[in-house]
């Protein structure tokens, strides 16, 4: 099946690096409270907004022919998952406008737990029905009869119930206002397997 997203979600990455690990913490966190501010003023409410990750690592570089310590690099990465809306991602672009170096974004579009489960329910009737379409034609083919159905597997290993959620469409931090581009968001195509074995009566 070929499906529409219905949801969008962005991940913004707030980076600082500095020669003292507080301080490349406390400019990150000082950047990401500017940053809500920013996103909260363009629409999108508190439980929109969700820190996914915070890390902070050593940096490093060889130089004299040894390893020396070069400062440190904290990040924050926020997700903001909210329903497909092109009006409301040029809102959110718009507030990345002016962001100072260090921030980074991308937008991805996936399923709602609503649309996935409604995607999955429709992929199992649709597999069941190709099964019992190929079986019949088979059975034709080699001049049999099927009988009863003698069982029916479901969610073997490998198999994906819906698509992963990870379509994304790369931006570069804007320096000015501008809108979402407006092109066509891609369909995301989903597959799901089942196994039916028939009886074949003589």
């Amino acid at each position: 099946m070929k499906v529409q997203p219905d949801q969008t979600t962005v991940l913004v990455q707030v980076a600082s690096t500095n020669t003292e690990a507080g301080r490349a913490v406390q400019l990150v966190s000082e950047q990401v409270e500017q940053l809500l501010k920013k996103i909260q003023d363009a629409g999108f409410k508190p439980n929109e907004i969700k820190t996914s990750q915070f890390y902070m690592q050593e940096n490093n570089e060889w130089r004299n022919d040894r390893m020396v310590r070069n400062g440190y690099t904290a990040r924050q990465t926020l997700e903001i998952t909210f329903a497909l809306d092109a009006k409301r991602m040029t809102r959110l672009t718009n507030a990345f406008a002016s962001t100072p170096e260090g921030v980074t974004f991308q937008f991805g579009f996936g399923l709602s737990d609503k649309l996935q489960q409604q995607v999955k329910e429709e992929l199992i009737r649709k597999a069941l029905q190709d099964a019992r379409e190929k079986g019949a034609v088979i059975a034709r083919s080699a001049n049999i009869r099927l009988g009863s159905i003698r069982k029916i597997e479901y969610g073997r290993q490998g198999v994906q119930p819906y698509g992963p959620v990870n379509m994304r469409a790369d931006m570069a931090v804007m320096k000015q206002e501008a809108s979402f581009p407006q092109t066509e968001i891609q369909e995301m195509e989903l597959t799901d397997q089942i196994l039916v074995i028939w009886t074949i009566e003589q």
